[in-house]
């Protein structure tokens, strides 16, 4: 559903936070995707909000992820918006609040403290 070249943005810095890398084409985004499905599970996945056009879409989603190995939660917020052409996904926004770096932060120092 998504084009080969689809921008994929993400409003934080992926080295810093490498779970939340933008990516440029389905191959990096589907790697991307891969890379967060290998290192977490998805406990919880709740749409909060839905509004869409012709060829537009915006959502908030509240997400649950799990660390296989070290069992830690990642509850965050991540609002998307997203523009499609001929039924192709083009382009998807990714925009993380406050809350979300504040939890992930939290995540790092409690793996890196590990």
């Amino acid at each position: 559903m998504c084009h080969d070249q689809i921008i994929w943005t993400v409003n934080v810095d992926g080295i810093a936070m490498p779970y939340a890398a933008s990516a440029l084409g389905l191959e990096d985004l589907r790697w991307r995707l891969q890379h967060l499905r290998t290192v977490f599970e998805i406990d919880s996945f709740e749409l909060l909000h839905l509004t869409h056009g012709a060829d537009h879409c915006r959502s908030r989603v509240h997400l649950v992820y799990v660390h296989r190995k070290a069992r830690e939660t990642l509850d965050i917020v991540i609002t998307f918006a997203g523009w499609q052409r001929e039924g192709l996904l083009v382009r998807m926004e990714e925009t993380a609040d406050a809350g979300y770096v504040g939890a992930y932060d939290r995540f790092i120092r409690f793996l890196q403290a590990g």
